[in-house]
């Protein structure tokens, strides 16, 4: 016996944008979310066979007590284990500890995305004397706003490192240090402890991983790079943060939070092409191939 449930609904999230150095943006968005659920009943016994006029019958009968109570038992496990992730994800806040409440929260979801599809399963197949006792008050969306929430909240600053010299090939005299802080609704500023950020040349090649420390400050000795256009003087290194394994849902609709630390390019020599020409004008290759190039 194979049962097959659907349900969806819709998140609408109101989004923001701010400008200057440090860049915090996300966009207006509606996500609809389906879910799929395609269960195979296990323990169906025959129990009668009959044939009639070339037609065979078979009478299927399923233990709706024993399946009953064990799906009653998955479920009720799930809110247990529900509740104590977001319990936890509540004391890692307090803490600062963010990337292990984001990482509880996400296993929270995804408990509480299988115990909501088990439920209406449950209802259909229990008897009437099987409740589940315990009620599941964070609901899969919930959850996901609460995430939201929590990341909309997470800023990232430079403190120090932004505007040097240097020559290519040379390191900057200072590192780039960055500031990870979660905002409060009250206007404090909390500092990140534990956050994985990427420090990123400007084509998005890496540069080097770093841990915020109990500060929420990361920071790392960047080499000059060879300009990408001959007619630039400037460098960039990008700072973003790594925000773990989330919801599949929250693809893209989750804000993006970076940092961005600009450096000139001091050079030592120009390149010049030299082409010499008679009065005339034309051409003296000859010459050219004469001349000592430095």
């Amino acid at each position: 016996i194979r049962v097959q449930i659907t349900g969806n609904y819709t998140a609408i999230v109101k989004e923001m944008s701010t400008g200057g150095g440090e860049y915090y943006y996300r966009k207006d968005v509606m996500s609809r979310m389906e879910s799929f659920v395609d269960e195979e009943l296990m323990g169906v016994r025959v129990v009668e066979t009959s044939e009639e006029d070339g037609v065979f019958y078979a009478l299927a009968v399923l233990d709706r007590t024993r399946i009953g109570s064990e799906l009653k038992s998955e479920i009720e496990d799930g809110i247990k284990s529900v509740n104590r992730l977001l319990e936890n994800a509540d004391e890692m806040l307090g803490s600062g500890c963010i990337s292990g409440m984001l990482a509880d929260l996400a296993q929270a979801y995804s408990i509480s995305y299988e115990v909501a599809l088990k439920r209406p399963l449950h209802q259909v197949i229990a008897p009437p004397s099987s409740r589940i006792h315990g009620e599941m008050k964070n609901t899969p969306p919930m959850i996901l706003s609460r995430i939201r929430k929590i990341l909309s909240r997470l800023r990232i600053v430079r403190v120090s490192g932004d505007g040097q010299m240097g020559t290519v090939g040379s390191t900057l005299p200072k590192p780039l240090v960055v500031r990870v802080f979660m905002t409060t609704e009250g206007g404090r500023m909390i500092p990140v402890e534990g956050m994985e950020v990427h420090f990123e040349q400007s084509d998005g090649r890496l540069i080097e991983r770093r841990i915020t420390d109990h500060n929420g400050e990361a920071s790392v000795k960047v080499s000059v790079r060879p300009p990408e256009r001959y007619n630039t003087d400037t460098g960039k290194v990008v700072v973003t943060l790594a925000l773990g394994k989330l919801p599949d849902e929250l693809e893209g609709t989750f804000p993006v939070v970076y940092s961005v630390f600009y450096y000139g390019i001091e050079r030592d020599t120009y390149p010049v092409r030299l082409s010499v020409v008679s009065e005339a004008g034309g051409s003296l290759t000859r010459l050219e191939s004469k001349i000592k190039r430095t």
